[in-house]
Parts: C-alpha cells; sequence; structure tokens
C-alpha cells in the first residue's frame, strides 16, 4: 500500500515538473514574440518633386509614408538629408519632416548645381531611419529651364506670351521647343485653366480670354507652367496684366448687407432680441441673490 502511495506521488512529482517546464518555455517563447513584435522595424515610402518657382527658386518637396493599420499614416519630425553630385554626393541641407511627413528645401537662385555630361542636375534626399522606421531615400534628375511671362498685343489683339529656355554650356541662351505651356488664373481655393499654348522658336502664344474678370482696376493674375515633364520636371512664371473686366461694387446709401458697413435689419433685431435675454438673465439672477440675502 504504501509502495503504491510511494509511486503514485512520484508520478504527481513528475507531472508537476513537467508542467513547470512547459509553463516555463511557453513564457519565454511568448516574451520573445511580444519583444520581437516591440521591435519590429517600419517599412517606409518616400516620393520627391521639384517645382522652379516664379522668383527662381528651385523647390524640393519629398514626402515620407508608412502603412499605418487603418489608412497612409505620415512619418512626422525625422531628419531628411539632401545631397546633390551623383557620382561622389556632397550634403547640402537637412530639413525634418512636418506633421504630413513632408520636408520642403528651397535652393536659391544663385546655387550652382553641379551637372553631368547631359546638363542634368542631381539631387537626393534620405531617411537613414530609426528604431522605429526603416530608411529611405528618393532621387530625381532634371535640367534647369527657365519661363519668362509677358503680354503683347498683335493686329489687334491681346496675346500671353511664355518663352521657355536654358543656358548652354557656353554660358549663351538655348531656346526651349515643341513643348506644351499650360496658363492659369489664380482663384480663391484653385487655379482656373484659360487655355495652353506650344512652345516654337521659344515661344508659345495665347489669346487672352476677353471676358476674364479682374480686380476693381482689371488687374488679372496669369501663371504658366510646364508640368509634370520628365526632363524638366515643374517650372512656373507668374505675371500680371491690366486686362481683366474691372470689378465695380455699387451699392445704395442704404443698401444693407453682410458686407455693407450697415448690417441687415433682421440682424439687427436678432441681436437685440440675445442680448435682452441675456440682460434678462443677469437682472433676474441679482434680484434672485438679493432675495435670498434679505430672506436670511
Amino acid at each position: 500500500m504504501n509502495k503504491q502511495k510511494k509511486e503514485k506521488m512520484r508520478n504527481q512529482y513528475y507531472i508537476s515538473q513537467l508542467f513547470f517546464i512547459l509553463c516555463f518555455f511557453t513564457t519565454i517563447v511568448m516574451v520573445a514574440e511580444t519583444e520581437a513584435e516591440e521591435v519590429e522595424i517600419l517599412e517606409i515610402y518616400s516620393d520627391m518633386s521639384y517645382l522652379k518657382q516664379s522668383d527662381g527658386n528651385m523647390q524640393f518637396t519629398v514626402v515620407f509614408t508608412f502603412d499605418g493599420e487603418e489608412d497612409t499614416e505620415a512619418v512626422s519630425n525625422v531628419p531628411v538629408s539632401f545631397y546633390t553630385n551623383e557620382d561622389e554626393p556632397v550634403k547640402i541641407a537637412e530639413v525634418y519632416t512636418d506633421m504630413t511627413g513632408t520636408a520642403v528645401l528651397r535652393i536659391a537662385p544663385d546655387y550652382k548645381f553641379p551637372l553631368n555630361y547631359d546638363g542634368y542636375f542631381y539631387i537626393k534626399a534620405v531617411f537613414d531611419g530609426n528604431e522605429k522606421f526603416e530608411g529611405s531615400e528618393s532621387e530625381i534628375s532634371y535640367i534647369d529651364i527657365s519661363l519668362d511671362l509677358s503680354f503683347d498685343e498683335i493686329e489687334g489683339k491681346k496675346y500671353i506670351v511664355a518663352k521657355a529656355y536654358k543656358l548652354n554650356k557656353s554660358g549663351g541662351i538655348e531656346e526651349i521647343n515643341d513643348e506644351d505651356v499650360f496658363f492659369y488664373v489664380p482663384r480663391m481655393f484653385t487655379r482656373l485653366p484659360i487655355g495652353s499654348g506650344y512652345l516654337e522658336e521659344g515661344k508659345a502664344l495665347l489669346e487672352f480670354p476677353t471676358e476674364l474678370p479682374g480686380d476693381t482696376i482689371g488687374k488679372v493674375t496669369v501663371v504658366a507652367r510646364i508640368e509634370d515633364h520628365s526632363v524638366f520636371g515643374n517650372v512656373e512664371k507668374i505675371s500680371s496684366v491690366k486686362w481683366g473686366i474691372e470689378k465695380i461694387n455699387t451699392y445704395s446709401e442704404d443698401h444693407r448687407a453682410l458686407w455693407t458697413e450697415i448690417a441687415p435689419k433682421w440682424m439687427m433685431i436678432t441681436l437685440m432680441i440675445m442680448l435682452s435675454g441675456v440682460w434678462g438673465h443677469y437682472i433676474y439672477t441679482i434680484g434672485q441673490l438679493f432675495k435670498l440675502k434679505k430672506d436670511a
């Protein structure tokens, strides 16, 4: 009987030890998996664009994102290094991304990029990565060109004139031909397309729309753009001309509207009712306080 009891106790001991070992290894595996999940490095994506602005500044914009749980999310507040010279990279700036994952670098017109044999400049944006994100980089290469925008009257008609050119290796001006130029007029939230022209002998023409509204003196701002070009990127020029229809605001002295000095009657009546209600509550509250004090 004692022998059977000892055998039973021994078996229970072995079972408890085996259970303990299984629990121990299970805990180790769970901890390892948790740590692996915690140190998972996220893959990110980058995309860079280029715009030659109207003032001659060269603007490079790069956006870093990653795949979040529900949607694409921004990689914010990380340093981005910008390099030029593809053969022997030279760091020219470091910019931090904003809350949208965007880093913007503007280069002044007097900066001279190193050019390759075909006249292309090169720039690369690099994020080296950190404990949360993998590194990522994006690069572009374009030929630097310029746009001029002017206005001319030809045979009694008014034209918008865009000229495109680049500097050749000897420093001379070389015309850009056989390319589209798009024209816009800025509006409150967007740019209104008004037409396009085709570069011939370095010049693109568009007849000015006769019914285009301007400001109170007829001034209209026009934007000329070469867009998403595989060789030139995005290039724009902005200028103004007094060819638009003058905006005239004519109101009688007793005219009442939201934009006039005298407010509409319905607004004044509504305001008086609201103020009367507010002051009525103040007077009622003060009266009740005096009444409570008297009763006390």
